[in-house]
């Protein structure tokens, strides 16, 4: 593969902001969990090592998975989105675009379980963000080609293109998750609705059903106590039953 350059400055392209923890694998395979807050993101060999604000001393290094991408960057960008399809909703992922093609790709989760489909969900909700990304990055280049033409300013307007596409796609990203999230919480309780309306049916029928049962009994135990012809009746029946069964 290609050798992955070290981003030396911390750069608005290569700063993620997680708005919740999340857990990635560290090289050893160990949890690594990513606090709320900002960091800066460098690839380091076939890993990504997360700064957190200036603090160096404190970086993580969390596994990552080589790729390729087809988002037109003249500089690196980081992509850090949360997945956005339902069964993707714990996901969380991280992504390291060159300007060559080449990526890093790591994917955490927001409760800590390492799923047997958390690839899958994962590389869907990766490659949702960067057709996103591609989409305003086009949109943002076109805007900025002909101001840059005047003004000279290619490069600057390449980092804005590769800035607003970053941007854009996270934006979209955080979006679409909290709105998946809000139909998964409303789905849940119109279960939970469902579930109590037949727990009252039940408890509505027995309530019908046990004084009618007790009635039977009561009036059944006095006939024996007060009325010899009942109780006469009674024993000739199981004499009857008896002698029938031998």
């Amino acid at each position: 593969g290609l050798p992955f350059a070290h981003a030396s400055v911390p750069d608005e392209t290569t700063t993620i902001t997680l708005d919740k923890a999340v857990h990635f694998l560290g090289t050893d395979g160990s949890d690594v969990v990513a606090n709320p807050g900002e960091y800066s993101v460098e690839t380091a060999q076939e890993w990504l090592r997360l700064i957190p604000g200036t603090q160096r001393r404190d970086a993580l290094l969390i596994e990552s998975q080589k790729g390729t991408h087809e988002v037109g960057v003249e500089v690196p960008i980081v992509i850090s989105t949360p997945g956005t399809e339902p069964d993707a909703l714990d996901v969380h992922v991280v992504q390291y675009l060159n300007p060559d093609g080449t990526s890093l790709v790591a994917t955490g989760t927001y409760s800590g379980i390492q799923s047997r489909g958390l690839f899958d969900a994962a590389k869907k909700a990766a490659a949702q963000a960067r057709a996103r990304a591609e989409a305003a990055r086009r949109a943002a280049a076109a805007k900025a080609a002909a101001a840059a033409a005047k003004a000279k300013q290619v490069a600057e307007a390449a980092r804005m293109a590769a800035l607003k596409a970053k941007q854009e796609a996270e934006r979209i990203a955080k979006e679409a998750a909290a709105q998946a999230t809000q139909l998964a919480k409303i789905a849940a309780c119109k279960a939970t609705v469902g579930a109590l309306k037949a727990g009252k049916a039940v408890a509505t029928f027995m309530q019908q059903v046990i004084p009618t049962a007790k009635q039977r009994k009561t009036s059944a135990d006095n006939s024996f106590k007060h009325d010899a012809n009942f109780r006469d009746q009674l024993l000739s029946q199981i004499t009857n039953k008896l002698q029938a069964h031998q």
